[in-house]
């Protein structure tokens, strides 16, 4: 086709050296043909390739932001355990004071108790040397008891003979002092 376009003026030889080079550019033609196919195929593969890698991007940016948030999530709430830990920490620190202060009292108190105790048994000691004095007092004391009411129960029988005794005597006194009168009045008469 180009070798027809070609001026009548240029030697035969000339042109079958056209004719070569149209067939060279032909074939040129054809391989560009084939590789702008290539191309244009590789092309499509790399926008296809190029859209997917940029979907996969976007879901692990939001994956990223997702984990991000997560991350910030947990920072903040293992801010508030470090903080309630701390809180902990300050209340397991002011109840070992109180725990020491007890275990002091305790101490004290474990201390005045032995004293005690010493004292205790001290006084049953002496309270048990002193069983036998004190049992000695008791009887003495039930056999004053007895003796104090014998004497109460004499007392009053001997104010009771006495009171007889004494009107025995009034009533004797009397009859004396009846016959009297009455032998009186007969020697009158």
């Amino acid at each position: 086709m180009l070798a027809k376009d070609l001026p009548s003026n240029l030697s035969t030889v000339d042109q079958n050296d056209l004719q070569g080079l149209e067939e060279r550019l032909l074939d040129l033609d054809r391989k560009i043909l084939k590789h702008h196919d290539r191309l244009l195929e590789k092309s499509d593969y790399l926008i296809t390739a190029t859209n997917r890698l940029r979907d996969e991007l976007q879901t692990l940016t939001r994956h990223l932001n997702n984990q991000t948030s997560i991350i910030n999530n947990t920072r903040h709430i293992v801010s508030a355990q470090a903080r309630t830990l701390s809180a902990q920490a300050r209340k397991i620190r002011s109840q070992q004071e109180i725990i020491d202060v007890m275990q002091r009292d305790i101490f004290r108190l474990g201390t005045w108790y032995s004293e005690f105790s010493g004292r205790v048994n001290l006084h049953d000691e002496m309270l048990s040397s002193r069983a036998d004095e004190i049992r000695e007092l008791w009887e003495s004391l039930e056999r004053h008891t007895r003796f104090t009411e014998q004497i109460a129960k004499e007392t009053y029988w001997m104010h009771v003979y006495t009171k007889q005794v004494m009107l025995m005597r009034a009533s004797e006194m009397a009859l004396i002092g009846a016959s009297a009168s009455h032998t009186d009045d007969e020697d009158e008469d």
